[in-house]
């Protein structure tokens, strides 16, 4: 960028004086007089932020403890189940804790139903890695192949007849 002409230097100043205006306002009465001496809309941001700013420290032991304490259940599909999980890893990122992929896949095979514990554990001996994508559509699988063979089951127990 170039020097600034006084044409940009009076925007800028037009701009930042609104802005000032606009944060300043939504202060309670007590305050404003403290922060309306400040030169500028930025250092009375930072001020306040200085002043009142905290980290969002309990979101953030909100959004583990949902993650940690998720339990998936037999009566609700698996699939759904793992997207839940795969959204509660994504709102780390919002705190700016990001988890790896393979973090999260171990999550998910961990956190399977009891229904699904010989198919956790067959996931866990395969030595090639998954994505979380790649798990979901495994399990998108298997979960259609248990509906596929539970109906089938169901067919053939359904009505039986007697010869005495």
């Amino acid at each position: 960028m170039g020097p600034h002409t006084s044409a940009d230097d009076s925007v800028y100043m037009s701009a930042d004086n609104l802005f000032k205006g606009a944060v300043i306002s939504v202060l309670v009465e007590n305050l404003i007089d403290s922060y309306m001496q400040l030169p500028s809309g930025k250092a009375v941001w930072d001020a306040l932020f200085a002043n009142f700013g905290v980290s969002d420290a309990g979101s953030e032991l909100y959004i583990m403890e949902q993650f940690y304490d998720y339990k998936m259940v037999d009566d609700r599909s698996v699939v759904e189940q793992a997207h839940k999980l795969h959204a509660l890893a994504k709102d780390f990122v919002n705190v700016k804790c990001e988890l790896p992929d393979k973090f999260v896949v171990g999550g998910i095979i961990a956190k399977l139903p009891p229904s699904w514990r010989n198919f956790a554990t067959t996931l866990k001996h395969k030595r090639q890695g998954f994505t979380v994508a790649g798990l979901i559509g495994t399990l998108d699988v298997e979960e259609k192949a248990r509906a596929k063979d539970s109906c089938a089951r169901g067919s053939e127990g359904g009505s039986s007849t007697h010869v005495v």
